[in-house]
């Protein structure tokens, strides 16, 4: 079920076993990987194992002792089978290493690949088939969570054991949520009892048998309720949010959009960057991206993000305390002219909503987003610091489903088509252009000295070529087209031996990725084919090198040889 919560219920259970271990007095080690299905890079079964591995060896001396004597011969770990054999089937069912256990937590493992799913699923049979079958007993133990149809991979019943999230059992914590984060709700700040506590019992019902279960659609609801100014403004909202996840979407971006006055511009290239960057990117990558096309930065970026766009996405390495004494301090000043009690400057107007539910709750489990836009006057320094430090993403995966599904006029299902969203076929070919732009140093003056730059650049040197291979040429306007192919023939053209190296780690890879495989020179060669000959920008040794590499693949590399 989608904003069921299963990733709020995955950082839970890393959160609690990190607490239980205690670093490896107890021989308990954890490690954690989260799969997502637009991002590339993940959805690798090598990558997953040496990740976790990684995270055990931090934090267990003995296993990282183990793990360097191993790697000291290059061949080995070569296919993730082997990772698997020497990194963890053979450390953990070893006698000498019986005090030492692990507890591995995968998120998301329906959006792995078919092929990676089921290799995984078949080491993981593997082990307990073995010594380690009595999973009482057994030293390597799973956290899976995904849909429910990945339990259809499995066939190791006797040491499965199964939480599903359900409608029903989910309606208990939304209802929690719900009851933590009503006080955020600004109009009830004016309200006395007999006005607020109905209109909060009402606030609750209606979420608790609309939601289906689904965390995202409450938190969405929510989002929509806390600046309504008036009681008949918070009853709209209630009486007219759909209960279609999807059209709840729709519905917030639509409330947005009548809210922009018509510029949309900022938070388009938001949404795009965030849709189809292969790894996060960082809010000071946000910020540049934002710039180069005006040449002017957004000093309001992080205040939306975390205000006005706050049920869309999360913001990771901004720590709240700062933010959460600014709310309190303006709770305090507010409370001196609070109808409810004017004599009593400390007590809090809002007491009467602790009988919405007996159960004694710890509110800051549940707050999720942040009610105001909070003040981020800062240090020039201390802003850059945020920047580098606070990775954008998507609140919930859905959202991001929706705006590519949207964004296609072939599987677009809502009219009408709001101002706010991406265009799959133009989006991609913008993020492309753009990391040429940077991979040819064209976009470096006024944005190099930013201490996030390298980030920026570390993105289009690595996925330019994936991007490139996610767009179809027919799908492509004419005039697109033109404009892309004309950049990466001035990409190649001007220092193609550099140029060849970009996406590639070392010589190993750079033979892959060029020279062993016609996959990629053909993309190439296939784009720059496209270009009219006749183009006034197309002259000179640029033509004469533009021919000779549409006839032949030998001539995009031979500079490189």
């Amino acid at each position: 079920m989608p904003g069921a919560g299963k990733s709020y219920l995955a950082t839970i259970v890393i959160k609690h076993m990190q607490d239980q271990s205690s670093g490896t007095l107890n021989g308990l080690s954890v490690a954690y990987y989260y799969i997502k299905n637009d991002q590339k890079h993940l959805l690798d079964l090598k990558v997953m194992l040496k990740t976790m591995a990684y995270q055990i060896a931090d934090v267990n001396t003995t296993y990282r002792s183990y793990i360097a004597s191993i790697c000291k011969d290059s061949n080995t770990l070569i296919d993730a089978q082997e990772i698997w054999e020497v990194l963890f089937h053979n450390f953990f069912s070893n006698d000498r290493f019986l005090q030492h256990s692990a507890f591995l937590i995968i998120d998301g493992l329906d959006e792995a690949p078919s092929e990676m799913r089921s290799s995984f699923v078949a080491l993981i049979e593997s082990f307990h088939n073995g010594k380690n079958k009595d999973i009482n007993t057994s030293r390597l133990s799973f956290a899976i969570f995904g849909r429910p149809e990945i339990l259809e991979d499995f066939h190791i019943e006797r040491s499965r054991r199964v939480v599903q999230i359900s409608a029903n059992k989910n309606s208990e914590d939304i209802e929690r949520f719900v009851t933590a984060n009503i006080r955020k709700i600004e109009i009830f700040r004016k309200l006395n009892r007999n006005q607020g506590l109905p209109l909060a019992r009402k606030i609750k019902t209606i979420i608790l048998s609309k939601s289906d279960g689904m965390f995202l659609w409450a938190r969405l609801v929510m989002e929509q309720l806390y600046k309504r100014e008036r009681v008949s403004d918070i009853e709209h909202v209630l009486e007219s949010v759909p209960r279609d996840l999807d059209k709840m979407i729709y519905h917030v971006f639509a409330r947005l959009a009548s809210d922009e006055d018509g510029n949309y511009d900022d938070l388009n290239r938001i949404l795009l960057w965030v849709t189809y960057a292969q790894r996060p990117l960082t809010l000071g990558a946000i910020d540049l991206l934002l710039f180069m096309p005006t040449r002017e930065y957004n000093p309001l970026l992080q205040t939306r993000v975390m205000g006005k766009y706050a049920s869309l996405f999360r913001l990771t390495g901004i720590t709240e305390p700062e933010i959460d004494m600014n709310l309190s301090n303006k709770g305090q000043e507010d409370n001196l002219h609070d109808p409810y009690d004017p004599t009593n400057e400390n007590s809090d107007p809002l007491d009467y909503l602790d009988s919405l539910d007996d159960a004694t709750l710890d509110a800051q489990d549940f707050m999720v987003s942040i009610e105001d836009e909070p003040d981020m006057t800062e240090s020039e320094s201390k802003v850059d610091e945020r920047h580098a430090a606070s990775e954008l993403a998507f609140s919930h995966q859905q959202i991001r489903e929706f705006l590519v599904k949207e964004g296609s006029s072939r599987t677009r299902s809502f009219d009408p088509v709001l101002p706010i969203g991406i265009d799959v076929i133009n989006g991609q070919i913008e993020i492309m252009k753009t990391y040429l732009n940077i991979l040819c140093n064209e976009v470096r003056e006024g944005v190099n000295e930013k201490p996030w730059y390298g980030d920026l650049v570390s993105h289009a040197r690595h996925f330019w070529l994936s991007h490139l291979k996610a767009i179809k040429i027919s799908d492509t306007p004419q005039a697109s087209r033109q404009d892309l192919a004309l950049k990466l023939c001035t990409f190649f053209h001007e220092e193609p031996s550099e140029q060849l190296f970009y996406g590639s780690m070392n010589m190993n890879e750079l033979r892959e990725t060029w020279f062993y495989t016609m996959e990629n020179t053909s993309i190439i060669r296939e784009w720059l084919a496209t270009i009219d000959l006749t183009d006034s920008c197309v002259a000179g040794d640029m033509k004469t090198w533009l021919e000779e590499v549409i006839k032949s693949t030998k001539n995009l590399l031979k500079p490189a040889v």
